[in-house]
């Protein structure tokens, strides 16, 4: 699928599918006026606060004077929001390289084009320079505690839907939140379902930092 469908149904269903196992794909659904609606947004890469206030706010609360797609995208982009820093897509390729730059996609029913919102908010913390892995040359960002924080990294520097993110609890007590993260297309499926397992065997109390899964992950020797 190369052009975006006239079926929100349809485009929603395709890139959910190319985003299965993604945990920081958000996808909504509503309803403008009397057509049904849908917005995407990568998680981590976009201000959640500036969708509400800028975006849906305004969606929730306009008097839409039609009820055909097209012409209601027409209506949003000239009338609703035309002060946001939009651009409008006719193509999946299109779709995906604007979510993986922080931009949120509204799609409508009976219309084969969306509207792409600029809603960039990037993590509020400084990212540094890990202290005990200097880099010489390239980019000084670096993990931080938060690991949304370090999914948005990730999903910036590769803007595939191959990197997927799942997400697992670990630890009994402290229900650490954390993810497994691949690229669909090179890892072994095999060892994915193994390290999925291994981590549903962790029987560990507490986990407040990854070092502590490492001695579950690890290949087992033979004596």
């Amino acid at each position: 699928m190369e052009n975006l469908s006239e079926h929100l149904k349809e485009n929603v269903t395709y890139i959910n599918g190319l985003f299965e196992n993604a945990m920081d794909y958000i996808e909504r659904e509503f309803m403008v006026g009397t057509v049904p609606a849908a917005l995407l947004t990568m998680d981590g890469l976009v201000s959640k606060q500036h969708i509400t206030l800028s975006i849906l706010n305004p969606l929730m609360r306009v008097k839409i004077p039609t009820d055909t797609g097209k012409e209601t995208l027409l209506f949003i982009e000239e009338n609703v929001l035309c002060a946001v820093e939009q651009a409008e897509l006719s193509t999946v390729s299109e779709v995906l390289e604007r979510m993986m730059n922080g931009f949120a996609v509204l799609l409508l029913d009976n219309c084969p084009t969306a509207l792409a919102f600029g809603t960039q908010g990037f993590a509020a913390r400084g990212v540094d320079e890990p202290d005990t892995e200097v880099m010489q040359r390239g980019s000084r960002e670096g993990f931080v505690e938060t690991y949304q924080t370090n999914i948005s990294l990730l999903r910036r520097r590769l803007k595939t839907t191959e990197l997927k993110f799942e997400k697992v609890t670990v630890g009994e007590e402290s229900q650490t939140p954390a993810a497994l993260c691949y690229l669909k297309n090179i890892a072994d499926p095999k060892i994915i379902n193994t390290l999925k397992k291994r981590l549903s065997a962790c029987n560990l109390k507490d986990v407040l930092a990854a070092g502590y899964l490492a001695g579950y992950l690890e290949r087992p020797r033979n004596f």
